[in-house]
């Protein structure tokens, strides 16, 4: 899934089999007892629900 929000103030039609994105698919690296590691609660913030 892609989100895409048209900032203009003109309908926008993208036809079907339209190329719009492009996925980036990279290794990333991990820590032994990284399971173990104790999750860290956010305390609000952007982005955050405040729940």
């Amino acid at each position: 899934m892609v989100a895409l929000m048209n900032m203009g103030t003109e309908a926008v039609k993208i036809p079907q089999g339209e190329r719009i994105a492009q996925g980036i698919f990279y290794n990333y690296l991990t820590v032994d007892d990284d399971d173990k590691v104790e999750k860290v609660v956010r305390a609000g913030g952007f982005g955050s629900t405040g729940k």
